[in-house]
């Protein structure tokens, strides 16, 4: 029985991110891809599937996806990258291996493989998605339903519909996408447990992706938040199991730690979505003064300019090139700083400001449409 240092199974996005997190620990991971190629499941999606995120947030560690970077990416040009990063990882990734079976044995882990081959490790990532075996819940009646009834890993395009009445049962990203995509060639309802809550992709003139990495909330590690966290499952003789199944990403930027609620900077939106409930008179007060002093132009390129910076802060002799006098930049920066948009802190010679992630996280929780 062949032995492998760490044995990842997906050879996805996921996998691969991870085959490469671990190379970097001195680690040698063996990737174990059920399909011919090292690009998981993205070759098998519809066909007109586009990320939701853009190019310059949508890369894996250590290569940039390429391209323009506010571009949303279709389905083909993230298998093409995907074989790119694969081919340039250093890590024996192994294509046509099924796992069937992943028993404990001997403290650590024995694999058996689809075509009988076994290996022995005492570390295993599970990175292999839930495409290959949807989950299909048992609706009532479902038995009796004469007409179509497809997982959205078996749907392709929209032409097979037309003229037909169509139910798209969720609201997720691809539930959506598909919904409006059919909705050109047939009468479709949208079902869901709960209103559709959709979030603007662009907010203040920049994409979202933009705001959530300035402000460090796309990297709170949410685990704890999760009906169902990863399995981490260790014991005095054997190194633990992690399962990436339900819970991967896309990781181009390091996890920050997780702020705690009771924690004085604690990221906590000061006013609910329009549409949730009104207003109290404290909360309209303090939203009108924040959107007030983005209501002039200078202020707001102000603004983004210093939310562009790297990591959301910038001299102040970096953006004054906003076509006023250094007097009236300063009287802009302060009118921000009292809104409380902005923080600032000299250093020597120098004032820095930095935008507040707490009113940023406040406003594109406002700006939330549910």
């Amino acid at each position: 029985m062949e032995h492998v240092d760490v044995a990842v199974i997906g050879g996805g996005q996921s996998g691969l991110a991870t085959a490469h997190a671990l190379r970097r620990q001195g680690r040698e991971p063996v990737v174990l891809e059920a399909s011919a190629q090292a690009s998981g499941s993205w070759p098998r999606y519809y066909d007109s599937l586009t990320l939701f995120s853009p190019v310059g947030h949508s890369s894996l560690p250590g290569l940039p996806f390429g391209g323009d970077p506010d571009r949303y990416p279709h389905r083909d040009e993230v298998v093409a990258y995907l074989l790119r990063y694969a081919d340039r990882l250093d890590a024996d990734i192994r294509t046509g291996a099924r796992v069937r079976e992943v028993a404990t044995a001997d403290g650590g882990f024995t694999l058996t493989l689809e075509d009988g081959r076994r290996l022995s490790t005492r570390s295993v990532v599970a990175a292999p998605g839930s495409f290959g075996r949807p989950c299909r819940p048992g609706l009532p009646g479902l038995e009796d339903f004469a007409g179509t009834v497809l997982h959205a890993a078996e749907y392709r395009a929209p032409q097979p519909f037309a003229g037909q009445r169509v139910v798209v049962v969720g609201a997720g990203n691809s539930a959506v996408q598909i919904a409006a995509e059919l909705a050109a060639h047939a009468r479709v309802t949208l079902a869901a447990r709960h209103p559709v809550r959709f979030a603007r992709q662009r907010v203040l003139g920049r994409e979202l992706h933009r705001w959530l990495n300035v402000t460090g909330i796309d990297v709170l590690p949410g685990g704890r938040f999760l009906r169902s966290p990863p399995d981490f499952a260790p014991t005095d003789s054997m190194e633990p199991w992690f399962d990436m199944c339900q819970h991967r990403r896309m990781p181009n930027v390091k996890a920050l730690p997780l702020v705690e609620p009771e924690a004085p900077d604690a990221v906590v939106p000061c006013c609910p979505p329009l549409s949730e409930r009104p207003f109290t008179a404290e909360e309209a007060e303090r939203t009108a003064r924040m959107f007030k002093a983005l209501g002039d132009p200078v202020r707001l390129r102000l603004f983004s300019a210093v939310a562009s910076h790297e990591g959301g802060e910038a001299c102040v002799c970096d953006i004054s090139d906003v076509g006023v006098s250094q007097p009236t930049v300063s009287h802009h920066l302060k009118k921000l700083k009292e809104a409380g948009l902005l923080t600032s802190e000299r250093r020597g010679t120098w004032v820095y400001y930095r935008v507040e992630p707490s009113v940023l996280a406040a406003m594109g929780q406002l700006l939330t449409v549910r």
